[in-house]
């Protein structure tokens, strides 16, 4: 497992993680380095984890990914196919 991996295993069990107090932890075999921070840095700049302030630490938590509901594939659907009709309607007025 990458650091990176580790990291975001960890956050997975534990909810989230406190780089400058999990260094030198071991987590399923592999122990969290010093680098820990800096991987969580990168891991927020990807758009993975999201971070807030609790004191003078930071803390990173998984981002939370919007979820589609079916109302809004719905809504999606229906203007793509409004869409499609003004075309038709677009080209047969065409003629």
């Amino acid at each position: 497992m990458t650091q990176k991996e580790v990291i975001i295993d960890y956050i997975k069990t534990h909810g989230s993680i406190l780089p400058a107090k999990v260094a030198g932890f071991i987590h399923k075999g592999t122990m969290l380095g010093s680098e820990s921070s800096r991987r969580c840095r990168e891991l927020r700049k990807e758009g993975v984890l999201t971070s807030h302030m609790e004191g003078k630490f930071e803390v990173f938590t998984l981002a939370r990914v919007p979820q589609l509901t079916a109302v809004t594939i719905i809504q999606q659907e229906s203007q793509k196919m409004r869409a499609v009709r003004e075309e038709k309607l677009k080209v047969q007025s065409l003629f």
